[in-house]
């Protein structure tokens, strides 16, 4: 055989093809979910960070507010003591030392210190930050409290209708060569007509709350002045105290109002990474700004833990990958295995080698191909070995005219195309029981006569019937109808023949043979009549859309269930106000074997009127 002397090769491969897209498909959506999921962990994460951190602020204003109470019961001991005010208004130093002193020692308090109507102090007594509980010293005549605005505000005889007389502040107090920040409480001394003699200073150093606060807010904690925002005291322990200074914007932003947000920086400390909210640092139920407070949480444990949930999100996402990859590989090695095959074997057929065979297994489409192409290439050899048998023509022989062939008739009637519709019926459940022939013929018969006489009760005429399927047409000749008319016509007569089937089968039942489910479908279109064949020995045929369309319907009642009817959306369109006649079930659309496109289908459950009794 004339052809190509070599075998074709693919360039590339047809698996690769399919593979190819599929890996790089689920590589993308892999690696798209675990971004997804790394960046929602992320986001959750800070999620989590903030909300800590604003509990651990709200923790710690409340911690303030407890050291300001207690600070304030002090305060007023002192105040309400016996002597304390004819000690100030004598200047008795000495007396007021013998008075006070066991009071502060009894109380704990860090600084107490009391002060004349000029500011000047009557009686400093206070304990160094490193010193051991109940050790104390006592000073007088110290005058730089009078340029403390809380202090001013006191000997003044300040007070706010809703807090009081009590006054608040932070200010520094020179120990040893270093400076202790000071958190201040303090009232006034007055006598029984309301006149302040002086007043009562009681304060804790900010390095000695610092620990307490950060245990009841469950986070570091630091205060900074609210001028330039140096540290003045704090939980953790920085190498360079200068570093953790906050910027003046920072700044503002903590004292302004709450509503403009609080200001979150990464905070480095002895190389730990922390994440800090600053808030304002008030007392006086709120309405004091003493300096800004900040709440910190190391980072380290947190991106531990993120950095754990992206490794478990990668790690699932690598397994499924392979898996579905895996799986991808395993079916189209399946699928493209046989076309391979077959492929091959193409090439050896075009080289001229018939006895070429591919192996066919199952019987879905790529089966179908392979016993397609053995079927091919044994027609092929057959017909080559015919060819090969066929002697050469002798070409000095006359030529005589052949005989006349018999003349073939196209159609013994004219061809005519008409608008109707079409009944498509399927009956199976026959055979299933196991009966002898004649039980089974009998009951075809059965099935056939009530059949035919419900379609020609009907003005139909069962064009085509087979063993198990018919069709029976509507409105065109020999009785011609309306479309309308033929379409209620068609319908109606799918569900007498449910009825019909109905007693039929109560029937089997009584003889003990098992029942016969019917499925219909019923479509509404252009029909092209005629007798087709020889003459003397012509066929009807029924041809054209509807009929095909309505046998395509047949494989979607099969999928719905036995004694199914269904009709096609010209049809359902062409019954016009006999819609009201039937109950309509589900609608759905799909792809009809043999049609191009997609069409609707209804479901008729019943009818509200018979057309003909039965």
């Amino acid at each position: 055989m004339p052809g190509s002397t070599s075998t074709p090769t693919p360039r590339f491969g047809l698996r690769w093809k399919i593979t190819l897209p599929f890996i790089l498909l689920a590589l993308v959506l892999s690696l798209g979910m675990v971004y997804l999921l790394s960046l929602t962990v992320n986001q959750e994460q800070q999620a989590r960070t903030l909300r800590q951190l604003t509990d651990g602020g709200q923790q710690a204003a409340d911690a303030v507010v407890r050291v300001e109470s207690e600070l304030l019961a002090v305060e007023r001991l002192i105040a309400n003591t016996e002597g304390v005010l004819d000690g100030v208004q004598r200047a008795d130093s000495e007396g007021l030392r013998a008075g006070v002193l066991p009071l502060v020692v009894n109380a704990g308090a860090d600084v107490v210190s009391i002060l004349d109507v000029q500011g000047t102090s009557l009686l400093s007594i206070r304990r160094a930050p490193d010193a051991s509980a109940g050790e104390y010293g006592t000073l007088r005549g110290e005058t730089f409290y009078t340029a403390w605005p809380f202090v001013q505000r006191l000997l003044t005889g300040s007070v706010d209708p809703a807090i009081g007389d009590k006054q608040t502040g932070v200010h520094s107090l020179r120990i040893g060569e270093s400076d202790a920040p000071v958190f201040f409480v303090g009232g006034p001394i007055r006598d029984t007509g309301g006149t302040i003699y002086g007043a009562v200073l009681v304060g804790r150093y900010l390095a000695s709350l610092m620990p307490e606060i950060a245990i009841q807010a469950g986070a570091s904690v630091s205060i900074y002045d609210q001028f330039d925002g140096r540290l003045l005291a704090s939980s953790l322990e920085p190498d360079d105290p200068a570093a953790m200074t906050v910027p003046a914007v920072s700044v503002e932003r903590a004292m302004a109002p709450r509503e403009s947000g609080d200001p979150i920086r990464t905070l480095p400390v002895s190389g730990t990474e922390y994440t800090e909210v600053l808030t304002a640092f008030v007392a006086r139920q709120g309405t004091e700004p003493l300096g800004v407070l900040g709440v910190a949480l190391p980072q380290v444990a947190l991106d531990g833990e993120t950095s754990d949930d992206v490794l478990r999100v990668i790690g699932f996402g690598a397994v499924a990958l392979i898996l579905v990859v895996g799986t991808g590989v395993l079916i189209s090695n399946s699928i493209t295995r046989p076309i391979i095959a077959i492929a091959d074997a193409s090439a050896q057929v075009a080289l001229g080698n018939l006895d070429t065979r591919v192996v066919h297994q199952g019987t879905d489409e790529l089966g179908v191909l392979a016993r397609t192409f053995n079927q091919m290439v044994d027609d092929l050899r057959q017909r080559t070995l015919t060819d090969a048998r066929i002697p050469s023509p002798v070409t000095d022989s006359p030529l005589t005219p052949a005989p006349a062939a018999p003349t073939v008739a196209a159609a013994t009637q004219a061809i005519g195309r008409s608008r109707g519709s079409v009944l498509a019926i399927e009956l199976r459940g026959l055979d299933e029981g196991g009966e002898d022939a004649e039980v089974l013929v009998r009951g075809l018969q059965e099935c056939l006569g009530m059949i035919s006489a419900v379609v020609t009760q009907h003005s139909g005429v069962l064009a085509r019937a087979g063993s198990t399927t018919m069709v029976a047409q509507f409105g065109v000749p020999p009785v011609p109808l309306p479309p309308a008319v033929s379409a209620l016509q068609a319908t109606d007569t799918a569900l007498d023949i449910q009825d019909g089937l109905q007693t039929l089968n109560e029937a089997r039942l009584e003889r003990g043979l098992g029942p016969v489910q019917v499925y219909q479908a019923v479509a509404t279109g252009d029909l092209v009549l005629g007798a087709l064949g020889a003459a003397g020995q012509a066929y009807p045929a029924l041809m054209g859309e509807a009929p095909s369309l309505a046998e395509g319907m047949l494989a979607i009642a099969r999928e719905a269930g036995p004694s199914t009817v269904l009709i096609g959306e010209e049809t359902y369109r062409t019954l016009g106000s006999a819609q009201r006649q039937f109950v309509f079930g589900r609608f759905g659309r799909a792809h009809v074997r043999g049609l191009g496109r997609e069409i609707g289908i209804h479901e008729v459950k019943d009818r509200l009127t018979r057309l003909a009794e039965p």
